[in-house]
């Protein structure tokens, strides 16, 4: 008995430790590939605008260099009036274009990294390998326009970089540490547009979940996401871009419903009516348990109403819904969990009721061998992308290095963007939204002319 009981706790030791070593295995090999992805991703489109002090979205022959943090302030200013209230983010993407990118590669990597991390506290409140890998994986397969919101200098720090902020709000409110969340949230609604209203309703969600009323406390956190929301929705520049850039109406009833529309068909299209449907079908499966599901509620609800608060925007880009699907894919994970540990309890009953249509150790080989099926098709998908990235920013290095000999001999140039249909799903493709606008602002930085043919 006594050999037994010392062993005990050295088993449970080791588990923890096997555990630790395969989720660290998992951040390397995740947060080494965005840092490759990201190495190999050169500068694009606003980064090379944001090289200049912000005075609109179009060269007016009087640019300016950034040179330092009053350049930046003043951008900041600008940015406010003219084109929006994410000032937050766009003062950082400022301050890393002044720095050596391979900072940023690194930088990038960790956030990722991190964000992933965060998510899987969420999904299951402890570390554990399988949650991790399943999280990371969805983010790859999952996250809309990846390498604008992902890899992308400019559109990385607004939706990757920011998200951070929301999920260490809902981290907190998990363990229930209420300064530190109401720190979190004040920062999170800086962030952009939707993220504290979207907060917000996660707020309620969960109070009426666990038929609580709205105390001091969440009276506290909810003011906490105020300050910067108001101050990022009442920027002048969010109607100056909305007629300028997006040639659109914000508010507009005609012009929300049909980004309504074309919301809900980009999630029937994309991934996501997958996870959808499967967490419909543990729902049907572990009925008797629903009330264990409920945890998913909040998140699901949240998420929905970042769509439809989105729309209101007039405009519809799939980076835009970043969060939202950083909290399906939460709330799918989280789910999946659930169904594991409902699995194991109700075993024997389900395995009855499957023995009529299929014997167990038979469905256990088909589920084995769907499995390794599946794992085999992700690694070709992956492969095949990572090719196909490769193959585009090769591209864009080569055509980089004929600008850089145009500009040594003072020549104008006119090259083409590797842009084609093998570039894959991690090259950016909404953040390449002007061949004139990129084109005039990398003449600005090189000082030619440059003629770029997409």
């Amino acid at each position: 008995m006594r050999r037994r009981n010392k062993e005990i706790p050295l088993k449970q030791g080791t588990g923890r430790k096997n555990q630790r070593v395969a989720i660290a295995g998992i951040c390397l090999l995740c947060g080494g590939l965005v840092f490759v992805l990201s190495t190999m991703l050169g500068y694009f489109t606003d980064d090379w605008h944001f090289r200049f002090v912000f005075n609109g979205f179009m060269p007016d022959g009087n640019e300016q260099r950034v040179k330092g943090l009053g350049d930046i302030i003043l951008s900041m200013k600008n940015y406010y009036r003219l084109s929006g209230g994410r000032v937050l983010a766009h003062a950082l993407v400022y301050g890393i274009l002044m720095l050596p990118k391979w900072i940023y590669n690194v930088l990038n990597a960790c956030i990722f990294v991190s964000v992933g991390y965060l998510i899987q506290r969420l999904c299951k409140g402890k570390e554990e390998a399988l949650s991790t890998g399943l999280v990371f994986l969805l983010l790859f397969l999952c996250l809309p326009s990846f390498g604008d919101t992902t890899l992308w200098i400019s559109g990385s720090v607004n939706y990757l970089w920011m998200s951070l902020f929301p999920l260490l709000f809902l981290n907190f409110l998990r363990k229930e540490m209420f300064w530190p969340g109401v720190c979190a949230g004040f920062v999170c609604g800086f962030t952009n547009e939707a993220t504290a209203g979207i907060l917000m309703i996660f707020l309620l969600s969960d109070l009426w979940l666990k038929k609580k009323k709205i105390g001091i406390r969440e009276c506290v956190q909810m003011a906490g996401l105020l300050p910067g929301t108001l101050f990022v929705l009442t920027a002048p520049g969010n109607y100056n871009r909305a007629q300028v850039v997006n040639e659109t109406k914000i508010f507009s009833a005609e012009v929300t419903l049909k980004m309504l529309g074309r919301t809900l068909e980009w999630l029937i299209k994309g991934p996501y009516s997958v996870l959808i449907l499967i967490m419909l079908c543990l729902t049907f499966l572990f009925w008797k348990r629903k009330e264990r599901f409920a945890g998913v509620i909040p998140y699901l609800t949240a998420a929905a109403a970042g769509m439809a608060a989105l729309a209101l925007s007039g405009t519809f880009l799939k980076r835009a819904h970043y969060l939202n699907v950083i909290l399906l894919i939460t709330a799918f994970v989280k789910m999946i969990m659930i169904s594991r540990e409902c699995f194991i309890q109700d075993r024997e009953e389900i395995e009855k009721k499957l023995e009529k249509v299929l014997p167990a150790d038979r469905l256990l080989r088909y589920c084995r061998a769907t499995g390794y099926v599946a794992v085999l098709l992700i690694a070709v998908y992956m492969g095949f992308q990572i090719w196909c990235f490769a193959g585009a920013t090769a591209g864009d290095r080569a055509r980089n290095r004929i600008i850089q000999e145009a500009a040594r001999k003072g020549e104008a140039v006119t090259v083409s963007r590797n842009i084609h249909y093998t570039a894959g799903v991690f090259y950016p493709e909404e953040g390449a939204v002007s061949k004139e606008y990129e084109a005039l602002w990398m003449g600005l930085y090189y000082g030619i002319k440059i003629n770029l043919l997409f």
